[in-house]
């Protein structure tokens, strides 16, 4: 049954969390705004080969950009229906997030993993398009970046120091 129940008269304003199992947390929250069956799944996935040294770390960054790049199409799709994804390197992890109507998610997960695990190599005029944008964000970065941004990144990386490279 998809329907939506009626919201709870003392509907939280923050999601609740309710289980905490085997690294998986449940939070839930019922839409009393738009009343759209919607859910957001996060995905944090560790190992040490993301920060084992920079060499490993520009990989995994390259190849994640990658896949996002190769699923634009189905994206472009999924986006006018109203989901969407994400798949980047953070705070020692590769995080991929989904959002969307709910009974509908299970689809859009199944597209980015086969593709996650389907691209073993990078075709390359893929490989061209994000190595251009990664070199442009990284010039940006460099000589045009906001003194806060900096100070932002650059705390950030105290936080996260010791569970990533460097």
């Amino acid at each position: 049954d998809l329907s939506l129940k009626p919201a709870p008269a003392d509907n939280p304003v923050v999601p609740q969390l309710l289980s905490v199992e085997s690294g998986v947390s449940i939070f839930h929250r019922q839409d009393d705004l738009f009343k759209q069956p919607k859910a957001q799944v996060t995905f944090y996935i560790y190992s040490p080969y993301f920060h084992q040294d920079v060499s490993s770390y520009l990989k995994t960054a390259l190849w994640s950009n990658c896949v996002e790049e190769a699923l634009q199409d189905y994206a472009y799709d999924a986006q006018i229906a109203g989901m969407g994804y994400s798949i980047q390197l953070s705070g020692g992890c590769l995080k991929m997030a989904l959002s969307g109507f709910n009974d509908k998610l299970h689809v859009l997960l199944e597209a980015v993993t086969d593709k996650m695990v389907s691209m073993t190599s990078v075709p390359e005029h893929i490989f061209g398009i994000i190595l251009d944008t990664f070199g442009d964000d990284l010039r940006n970065q460099a000589y045009h970046s906001q003194p806060i941004s900096q100070a932002q990144m650059r705390f950030q990386d105290l936080l996260n120091r010791g569970s990533s490279f460097p």
